[in-house]
């Protein structure tokens, strides 16, 4: 079933943080029960729960034996709707007069919530 709420909740994105630090902690997805452990819950019911979710709205995802893993970036940054791009300046020349738009060498994404959009 494919849930069309893709934004997380604060709970989901808490655990979706603590599964990526054990991840990069322990070289491997936690358990349910790791996962209930760093949350601090009671059951492993509501950490299943909260994984179930998150693999609904596409941040986990199944591997081919049943497990759980964190879903490709490229699959959720799509699902992040509130960013905007923001322009990389790259390095300004000495002696020529040039426009900041002329030295643009990338693009990087950024919540709204650090840099809202414009009001125009």
């Amino acid at each position: 079933m494919e849930n069309t709420n893709k934004r997380l909740t604060a709970k989901e994105s808490e655990t979706l943080v603590e599964v990526r630090r054990a991840v990069r902690l322990m070289g491997r997805f936690p358990s349910v029960r790791e996962v209930m452990t760093s949350m601090g819950y009671r059951s492993p019911r509501s950490a299943a729960v909260l994984l179930e979710r998150l693999e609904e709205k596409g941040y986990l995802e199944r591997t081919e034996w049943g497990g759980l893993k964190i879903a490709p970036r490229e699959s959720f940054e799509a699902l992040s709707a509130d960013t905007i791009s923001i322009p990389i300046i790259g390095s300004a020349s000495c002696g020529t007069l040039e426009w900041a738009e002329q030295t643009i060498e990338d693009y990087m994404k950024v919540s709204t919530r650090l840099a809202p959009r414009d009001k125009q």
